[in-house]
């Protein structure tokens, strides 16, 4: 039986962050388009159906992730969304849930459970709830994965051989797997 590679819409402005996790999503079997803004997003969007979409809630320049997160709900309500952030405001996660994600995670992201979430069949999409008094509880914890690259270049290809391998070190790149993402 054949089954369709999962194709996923990575929403992320950060230039490192974006290509990394797209090479590890394509490593894990996934069929991946990414977008460093809103605009580029919503055109993509436009044009391709997407199983999952992984949204980076504060986007420079232009609308924010809130906002592609909002056209992905009206739009597209099977698509699958988790958010991605690296600050935790209430008022973004209250947003957030009340649009229906299915997960928050914390940047930085842990590759394995990325995979882990997107490979998982989907959750009932939520329905908007009363905001949480307590915005941190349902937010993923940060990874256990440190690159700490000393040779320009590597960081890319250690967090990749570190997402099929685990925590390791590269023997003669000189760069150590160990912890958290610096």
């Amino acid at each position: 039986m054949f089954k369709r590679a999962i194709r996923v819409l990575l929403v992320e402005d950060s230039q490192a962050l974006r290509l990394t996790l797209a090479d590890i999503l394509r490593t894990a079997g996934m069929k991946v388009d990414t977008a460093p803004d809103a605009s580029i997003a919503f055109g993509k969007l436009g044009r391709h159906r997407y199983d999952v979409a992984i949204v980076d809630m504060i986007l420079l320049p232009g609308p924010s992730g809130i906002e592609v997160i909002r056209n992905i709900r009206s739009n597209w309500p099977a698509t699958r969304v988790f958010a991605c952030t690296a600050y935790c405001e209430g008022d973004l996660l209250a947003d957030a849930r009340a649009l229906g994600v299915e997960r928050v995670i914390h940047k930085p992201v842990a590759p394995g459970l990325l995979i882990q979430l997107i490979q998982k069949p989907p959750e009932p999409v939520r329905k908007p709830e009363a905001p949480n008094p307590d915005p941190e509880s349902d937010i993923e914890p940060q990874s256990s994965l440190r690159v700490r690259p000393r040779i320009p270049g590597f960081a890319h290809a250690a967090l990749s051989l570190a997402s099929v391998v685990g925590p390791t070190s590269v023997p003669g790149s000189e760069v150590a797997v160990d912890g958290c993402v610096d």
